[in-house]
C-alpha cells in the first residue's frame, strides 16, 4: 500500500480541482507588473522581460498596475480583459473580482 494512502492522501490524479480565480498575463516587451490580492498580499511587484507568461491563483478581488499596458494581454478566468478602458498614459490600472 502506498504511503500517502496509509495516512488518507488521495493520489494526486483524483484530488479535488481547485476553484481558485486564475489571473495570466501575457507580457510582450518590457513591463512593470504590480499585482496585490484579495487579502492585501503582494504577489508580484517589479519589470517584467517580456516575451513571458506570469500566472496567479489566489482570493480576489486582485488589483494591477501594469505599465506599458499595451505590451500586456490580460486574461482573468480564462477570458480576454481589454486594458484600453484602464490604461491612462501607458499605465492600467484595474481590480479584478
Amino acid at each position: 500500500m502506498p504511503f500517502f494512502s496509509a495516512i488518507g492522501l488521495a493520489p494526486a490524479a483524483t484530488a479535488p480541482v481547485a476553484t481558485a480565480p486564475r489571473l495570466s498575463l501575457s507580457i510582450e516587451d518590457e513591463s512593470w507588473v504590480e499585482i496585490t490580492d484579495g487579502a492585501g498580499s503582494r504577489r508580484y511587484a517589479g519589470l517584467v522581460q517580456g516575451p513571458r507568461v506570469l500566472t496567479y491563483d489566489g482570493p480576489e478581488p486582485f488589483s494591477l498596475v501594469i505599465g506599458n499596458a499595451g505590451a500586456v494581454r490580460l486574461f482573468w478566468r480564462g477570458q480576454a480583459i481589454d486594458l484600453a478602458p484602464h490604461t491612462r498614459g501607458d499605465v492600467a490600472r484595474l481590480v479584478l473580482e
